[in-house]
């Protein structure tokens, strides 16, 4: 699916569940991730340390991930535009420093053991994803539209630097449209996947215009007539954020490729099921 594109997941927190991938998107649906399983795994989301974690459990195959600019220019892989929520410091992560935003302890509620890690950067994430060979989705985050194009500029030059080429490429995706076009303007070899928040009636256009191949949806969006419709433009559908396990299975029979969700171990019998037994292996 995809069009030869290659897995992802949900890091925001950073993690995923679902299939093996070693070549392009899945042709059946997926499990991802939003790594909130700090609540109940006792981890620090948003750390490649969760990361590690999720892999080590065989959680993970593919990753999403936020990526936010900081006061100097540089990437951090980052949910929230603010640190108080995770790290119990408010710092805005757009006005501050890349050393400072490092400097904050990621797991100082965390248990015993899991208490010293720090927010990664761009690049240390894009190294763990390759160290344990996974496939990406990374949604750009724009944290401070004043700098939206050196925003997705730095995405791009550091995907090119850091991200191996014979790696599954990564798919971009973002709620802004704006980074999307620039994405596509600034002749970005990776596939595009538009993020809506609210239902856009124009969706069609805006999805040809930036040649989008995927559309992620909030949950409460979802309805069958706009899955169908998505799915006849020859995009997949994917959907965010799923906790419950009946409800998970409902999307992915109705079409949706890939459900994110803060609970893997509760939706984890549902992916084995998917692992053999697709409901749309006849689409």
């Amino acid at each position: 699916m995809l069009h030869g594109t290659k897995a992802f997941h949900h890091v925001t927190r950073a993690g995923v569940i679902g299939h093996r991938i070693t070549g392009a998107f899945p042709k059946k649906p997926f499990l991802a991730s939003s790594l909130r399983t700090g609540n109940e795994e006792q981890h620090p989301e948003n750390s490649a340390h969760e990361l590690d974690v999720q892999y080590a459990r065989q959680f993970v195959s593919c990753v999403e991930f936020d990526v936010e600019i900081t006061e100097d220019g540089k990437l951090v892989v980052y949910h929230d535009n603010d640190t108080q929520r995770v790290t119990g410091k408010n710092l805005v992560v757009a006005k501050t420093d890349l050393a400072s935003l490092q400097r904050l302890n990621l797991g100082f509620w965390c248990a015993q053991g899991y208490q010293d890690r720090h927010i990664p950067s761009f690049v240390e994430m894009l190294q763990a994803c390759d160290r344990h060979g996974l496939a990406m989705n990374v949604e750009v985050k724009v944290n401070d539209p004043a700098r939206l194009k050196q925003h997705v500029a730095l995405v791009l030059a550091e995907l090119q630097q850091y991200w191996p080429k014979d790696n599954p490429p990564p798919l971009l995706s973002s709620f802004s449209i704006e980074a999307l076009q620039h994405a596509k303007q600034s002749g970005n070899p990776y596939p595009l996947g538009l993020l809506l928040e609210t239902w856009r009636d124009d969706w069609l256009n805006v999805a040809d215009d930036i040649d989008c191949v995927s559309v992620h949806l909030c949950r409460t969006l979802v309805t069958a007539e706009r899955i169908q419709a998505i799915r006849k433009s020859k995009r997949d559908v994917l959907c965010y954020t799923v906790d419950d396990l009946a409800d998970a299975e409902a999307l992915m029979q109705m079409g949706v490729m890939t459900v994110f969700t803060d609970r893997l171990t509760d939706l984890q019998q549902l992916q084995r099921k998917y692992d053999g037994n697709s409901p749309q292996a006849k689409l």
